[in-house]
């Protein structure tokens, strides 16, 4: 087992449930989630994509033509998601963190970096915030199923899910 050297936090905001909720953000150099069904899913929306902005919006992004958020139908939620710390907002390691997510989470509609590991050992929190930036208490949405951390030691897979503040410091 190798140490873990890349450690990032990303803060998701959302949901968002048209595009259109996104058209005057300032939302670039930064990951996206796309939950939903497709044209025939049944059950529960769950995470369809994964996917990174860097010169252009995330709204640019999603309405390139082609693009797999066309093919969610029903119940279509979107989460942005940024690293905290934005000293380390670097292509490399936008990419190195997309790539652990969709290795780890296999969505459905992603079609690379789903059959081999990230190149080195990662972690990753995840932090959950309303369009307000505030953070949730008790509402899931189908992003949010995605585990709090998850760490790659370059070997194996450790997760952990449902982070709780414990109390506050005043």
């Amino acid at each position: 087992m190798e140490s873990i050297k890349k450690n990032f936090v990303i803060e998701w905001k959302g949901p968002y449930y048209d595009i259109q909720e996104i058209k005057n953000e300032e939302f670039q150099n930064c990951f996206y989630l796309l939950t939903g069904l497709k044209k025939y899913d049944r059950g529960l929306p769950e995470i369809q994509y994964c996917g990174i902005s860097f010169s252009r919006s995330i709204y640019q992004r999603l309405l390139d033509r082609g693009h797999k958020q066309n093919d969610i139908k029903w119940e279509k939620q979107i989460w942005i998601g940024g690293l905290s710390n934005k000293r380390l907002n670097t292509k490399k390691n936008i990419e190195l963190v997309e790539h652990l997510i969709i290795y780890y989470w296999q969505p459905i509609l992603n079609n690379k970096k789903k059959h081999t590991p990230p190149s080195e050992p990662i972690s990753i929190i995840n932090r959950w915030k309303n369009k307000k930036g505030l953070f949730f208490k008790k509402i899931t949405y189908p992003a949010q199923h995605i585990d709090d951390v998850i760490l790659f030691d370059g070997k194996s897979f450790w997760s952990s899910n449902k982070l709780k503040k414990e109390r506050e410091i005043i």
